[in-house]
């Protein structure tokens, strides 16, 4: 019984994190690249990649005012949410693995980041601002061309990706004078995640698991 027990606790770390047996990445590398579309509305083109050949790549426009029309002296997040669901107008659309066939993203992605204060200032002309950033959440992925919510009623994703980890944030603004008050507008923004190395806790507890059941049955037949 004690052998029995010992395989089966064995055989729970080598369960997917899904019970219903959808592949499950995690992406620990990428970027988000920022721009100016239009007034109240900042496009994002993002790409992550991960162990085992995982990647995905995707665009999404999400309405920002300060980002794209901020005054000096005012306070504004660079925090965004990729991943918004089909349904919703301007959800995230891209492509996973490397394949062509074009896929759209549910759930969130959260890139998280604190307050800055735009400069004040008639002689500045442009600035560039760095800071910290934190990523998480994870896409859930399905195929195009059903108009719900992925995952939704009777759509499961045929995948999940994972995005975790720490970076940094790099934005560049180009301003211009109104009324004495300078207005501040995004010209290039990157958001950059830390690459991780792939995490080995699991393989660790597999051998170590593995001694203890040959140490084990070699006390049994002695």
């Amino acid at each position: 019984m004690r052998i029995l027990a010992i395989f089966v606790l064995l055989a729970s770390f080598m369960v997917t994190a899904r019970a219903d047996n959808i592949p499950v990445y995690d992406l620990n590398q990428g970027s988000v690249v920022s721009t100016f579309s239009t007034l109240g509305v900042v496009n994002y083109s993002f790409s992550f990649t991960g162990p085992g050949g995982a990647s995905l790549n995707g665009f999404i426009q999400l309405p920002s005012l300060c980002l794209t029309e901020g005054s000096g002296g005012t306070s504004c997040n660079a925090s965004a949410s990729f991943g918004v669901g089909f349904d919703t107008p301007g959800g995230a659309t891209g492509h996973v693995n490397g394949v062509s066939g074009l896929v759209v993203y549910g759930q969130l992605v959260n890139v998280t980041a604190a307050p800055f204060t735009f400069p004040d200032g008639a002689s500045l002309s442009s600035f560039t601002i760095s800071f910290p950033v934190s990523f998480s959440g994870t896409f859930s992925v399905c195929n195009i061309g059903v108009e719900v919510t992925c995952p939704g009623p009777g759509i499961e994703p045929f995948a999940l990706y994972n995005v975790n980890g720490t970076g940094t944030a790099i934005l560049t603004f180009s301003g211009f004078n109104i009324n004495n008050t300078t207005i501040w507008k995004l010209t290039s923004g990157t958001y950059t995640i830390n690459s991780a190395p792939e995490p080995t806790s699991m393989l660790l507890l597999g051998t170590g698991a593995v001694a203890v059941i040959g140490r084990f049955i070699r006390r049994r037949k002695s």
